[in-house]
């Protein structure tokens, strides 16, 4: 763990900072991200709301998971632990994730990589408008 809070890297975009997700957990606690982040890639991305299309798509998916895996090992929105090129700095919230082991297995830390059997990440407008495809 490293004892500064910021990290720069060379990039494309050089007035960028990549974050240990220990810093974007003490930003979040000192009160400087109010509102719903993730951390990818060490930088820190605010979550937009809901559209009526994902809200149903992720009722629906969240319907067949449990009847599929079971609501004991069924999370929604919740963060997962993923390396990124040092190891550090992914902290993704994906739709649902179904883990190896029931919920509470995982109330000391979030499921890294070998506790997920299932991530899904639901987009309905983003995905279609980076196609050049529009509603």
């Amino acid at each position: 763990m490293s004892n500064t809070l910021l990290a720069s890297e060379p990039e494309m975009f050089p007035n960028r900072y990549h974050l240990p997700v220990e810093a974007y957990y003490r930003l979040m606690e000192l009160g400087y991200l109010e509102g719903r982040f993730e951390i990818l890639d060490g930088e820190v991305i605010s979550k937009k709301g809901q559209n009526p299309p994902h809200s149903s798509t992720l009722t629906r998916l969240v319907r067949i998971l449990v009847g599929l895996f079971g609501a004991d090992y069924l999370r929604i929105q919740s963060p997962i632990v993923l390396p990124g090129a040092d190891g550090i700095y992914n902290e993704p919230e994906p739709d649902a994730a179904v883990t190896r082991e029931p919920e509470n297995a995982y109330n000391g830390r979030h499921p890294g990589p070998e506790d997920l059997r299932l991530v899904v990440e639901i987009s309905v407008l983003t995905k279609m408008t980076h196609l050049g495809i529009r509603q």
